[in-house]
């Protein structure tokens, strides 16, 4: 019962291997399109009707002149048809994108479409002719001008190719040059999830011919002895490690360990039946149609209890599992399959001796056995002789095992053509095998040749480095050097104009300090000394000359501090805002003394609640300078106006008009001129602190003459 495993088994790796959700080596970023991106993801993803009727839509709207985009959309509908297992559709619509992709000039697009319409003609022997066109098209495209992701696509295509035409050692030499391919493409990289269903789907064509040779010798146990069983179980769990939870691969796997525990018979036999229950599973999960391979799992575990019963004729085990497949049959796709399930059938009733229903049976599949390989047409032949033998129909008997014979000669005629071309294909690989061997020797012996060059070229490129990292660092050195030469030269400007502040400021303490203070001394040591001759108004007099030294002392050392603080970069602008009406009132209450003395008059013109933005204590020492200086200037009895203006269509000024001797701009900065160069300032210490504090702040200041007889000084405010 065995002989029904011969080609049961190879046409389930040659049916469904091809039917998985395979990688698209090939993405589509030269498109830039998101929705072509999305329907690619949605494949991978096993998303198959949301991508066709995604595709469908676009194509609506896609340009009749759109070649390159419509050829990737009726790829992608033929690559869904192809998941779902409606094999012509996906025919139709391959060799609609192969088409269209010849029209246009790309020539990794027409690889594409053309490897495609390969793997889908491979579903069928009715594309044999046109399955091996292509594959004479594909195998002569040179590679090697492709990026790896096309190369890969090309050599699963082949690879698939020689499976179906059962050149199993060409399908895993090609195989092997996929995975090979694959693991350089994979070993810098973040492996994706495209990646890894590429590589579980390589493993698994790569088991597939180890599994498949391993049922077509069985009978000899030659394969099965020199461990190709085992090859293609460490296949399959190499695959199982990569195909994450992708249900079509999953599907194969489970398939796979069936068989294999099938292979090993009762010992293993219940392992076959928990996988095909983890089958049966995956499909109701999923909803994927896996009729296929259900049937074909519970064929071999019937098949198996069939052998095993062989003896004692207990052939319950085995009606059940064919009672299980049977519930399939009428959702099959494949008729091969079906072929196989009534085949077991007429062995469980020849079994059982019902000779008649079972001769009834076979002979009822007389149609289907057409598409049988001569392998299972052999096997197929002997149950009707046996049958017949049974019946006591002698003629018919003679006549099958003549069937028989044909059927046999035929299959060592088709043997020996296949062993010719694997031997011819191995002593082509040992050719080329051997050709890189003889370069690889050649490729050395230069090396050798070479080798004492090399370590010149090295040792005088070793030299090189050291003399140009000396001079690196000596470059460095040098340049580190003149960086603490500049830090260096500053240090010493800032030591320079230190000092030169310093001498600066020791000649104003000097000269500006030691007059009044000599004035304050004699003026109390001629009140000690002579205080009985001084009457009481000389003694006013005295007091009031004191008093107003004093204050000139007090107004030098504020302003000295200030403009100490100044050079040093000690102030520091503070912005916020400030009522203008109360800051004047300040300032001109600090000189009170002087205004009383000389009975001026203080005019401000402004709104009490006027608010500006700006530095209060800077605008204090301004103002009270300029007030200062206006009050000095201005005669006795005379009006001192403070005028502040703001409009929206102006900034925002500050006026000081005072009456007495002008002073113009021309004043002003040829004041300034003289208090930057001199040694000594003697009175340009006030106007200096004017200059740089507004400067600090933002002020622009400005003097003019008006009215023929007033001075004028403006702040405006800039900022």
């Amino acid at each position: 019962m065995r002989r029904h495993l011969y080609g049961l088994c190879f046409f389930l790796g040659l049916l469904f291997s091809c039917n998985l959700q395979e990688d698209h080596s090939k993405n589509v970023t030269s498109l830039n399109d998101e929705n072509l991106k999305k329907i690619d993801s949605l494949l991978q993803y096993e998303k198959n009707d949301a991508a066709r009727a995604i595709s469908f839509e676009m194509l609506g709207s896609t340009s009749e002149n759109d070649y390159y985009k419509k050829s990737y959309l009726y790829g992608y509908i033929g690559k869904s048809y192809k998941y779902s297992f409606h094999f012509d559709s996906a025919v139709y619509y391959t060799k609609a994108a192969y088409d269209l992709s010849l029209k246009i000039n790309n020539k990794e697009l027409r690889v594409e479409q053309a490897v495609w319409l390969l793997k889908v003609y491979s579903q069928s022997e009715a594309y044999a002719t046109e399955r091996q066109k292509l594959f004479d098209i594909v195998s002569n495209i040179n590679r090697k001008t492709l990026d790896i992701s096309t190369q890969a696509l090309i050599l699963d295509g082949l690879a698939e190719f020689y499976f179906k035409n059962r050149r199993y050692q060409m399908s895993v030499y090609v195989s092997s040059q996929e995975l090979n391919l694959l693991k350089a493409h994979l070993l810098n990289r973040t492996v994706s999830h495209k990646d890894s269903l590429h590589m579980a789907l390589c493993y698994l064509r790569l088991s597939d011919p180890y599994l498949w040779q391993s049922s077509i010798y069985l009978n000899t146990t030659r394969y099965v002895e020199h461990g190709n069983i085992e090859k293609g179980l460490r296949y399959l769990l190499l695959a199982r490690e990569w195909m994450g939870s992708n249900s079509y691969l999953l599907a194969k796997y489970y398939h796979g360990v069936i068989y294999i525990h099938s292979i090993k018979a009762k010992n293993n036999i219940h392992n076959a039946v928990t996988f095909r229950d983890s089958l049966i599973n995956l499909a109701k999960k999923t909803g994927h149609n896996f009729n296929d391979l259900i049937i074909q799992s519970n064929i071999l575990i019937s098949d198996v209890h069939f052998f095993l019963s062989k003896n004692n004729y207990k052939t319950d085990s085995s009606w059940k599992y064919f009672n299980d497949a049977i519930k399939y049959d009428s959702s099959l796709i494949n008729p091969v399959i079906s072929g196989y399930l009534q085949w077991l059938k007429g062995d469980l009733l020849l079994r059982d001796q019902k000779y008649d229903s079972a001769l009834f049976t076979f002979m009822n599949i007389a149609g289907t056995a057409k598409m049988f390989t001569l392998n299972q047409l052999i096997n197929y032949t002997i149950s009707i002789a046996d049958c017949h033998e049974k019946l006591d129909n002698q003629d018919s008997v003679i006549f099958y095992y003549k069937k028989y014979m044909l059927y046999t000669d035929s299959l060592l005629v088709v043997n020996e053509k296949k062993i010719i071309t694997d031997i011819e294909s191995e002593y082509q690989r040992k050719i080329t095998q051997d050709n890189v061997y003889i370069k690889s020797l050649i490729i050395q012996n230069v090396r050798k040749q070479r080798l004492w060059l090399f370590t010149v070229a090295a040792a005088l490129l070793c030299l090189s480095v050291l003399l140009i990292i000396f001079y690196k660092n000596k470059r460095k050195t040098a340049l580190e050097l003149d960086k603490q030469n500049a830090v260096l030269q500053h240090l010493n400007e800032q030591l320079k104009e230190a000092n030169q502040t310093k001498a600066k400021l020791f000649a104003i303490i000097s000269h500006d300090f030691r007059s009044p203070i000599s004035q304050i001394y004699q003026f109390l040591k001629l009140q000690q000394s002579q205080n009985t001759l001084i009457g009481t108004d000389e003694k006013a007099k005295l007091e009031k000359q004191i008093q107003t030294a004093a204050s000139g002392l007090l107004d030098n050392m504020e302003d000295l501090l200030i403009w100490s603080k100044t050079q040093m970069l000690l102030l520091n602008v503070v912005k916020e805002p400030v009522n203008i009406y109360s800051l004047c009132n300040q300032s001109i209450s600090l000189l009170e003394n002087i205004i009383r003395d000389k009975q001026l008059t203080i005019d401000i013109r402004m709104a009490p609640d006027a608010i500006l933005e700006t530095d209060v204590n800077f605008l204090m020492t301004i103002m009270r300078n300029i007030l200062h200086n206006a009050i000095k200037a201005s005669p006795e009895k005379g009006s001192i106006v403070v005028q502040y203006e703001q409009s929206a269509c102006t900034k925002p000024c500050l006026k000081i008009i005072n009456q007495g001797a002008l002073f113009t701009q021309q004043n002003y900065l040829e004041a300034l001129q003289r208090a930057h160069t001199s040694e000594l300032l003697t009175n340009g210490l006030g106007l200096l602190i004017i200059d740089e504090l507004s400067r600090k702040i933002g002020v622009n200041i400005t003097f003019e003459t008006i009215n023929g007889d007033e001075t004028c000084c403006t702040l405006q405010f800039l900022a």
